[in-house]
């Protein structure tokens, strides 16, 4: 759980914040096309997840993340910040289907 987390929060951050924006800064000439196509490509690689409370909340996590990016160009604190959230995120869904199981059996 561990690993996962940091890997997706290392791997995730260099792709989608610290390469691709500056890139499509270079493409588009403003800041907010950058912010909202980066977004939208972080939320499409979650499409696996088929959910869209998921896919909403991976393009709002994008926007914050890209905008922090583009004020501070510190990828960083967004690593770290990415791996906490993933890492919190697969612990509570696995405390939550650990429970549906043993509930399950006990019933």
């Amino acid at each position: 759980m561990i690993m996962t987390a940091i890997t997706a929060g290392v791997v995730e951050e260099l792709i989608f914040r610290a390469y691709l924006v500056p890139r499509l800064e270079v493409i588009f000439k403003n800041k907010y096309m950058p912010v909202i196509f980066s977004a939208l490509m972080f939320s499409a690689l979650h499409l696996g997840y088929y959910s869209w409370h998921e896919l909403l909340f991976t393009f709002l996590f994008g926007i914050v993340f890209a905008i922090h990016y583009q004020w501070y160009r510190n990828i960083s604190i967004l690593i770290i910040t990415h791996a906490i959230i993933d890492f919190l995120s697969l612990f509570v869904f696995g405390v939550v289907e650990a429970y549906k199981i043993s509930h399950h059996i006990i019933r």
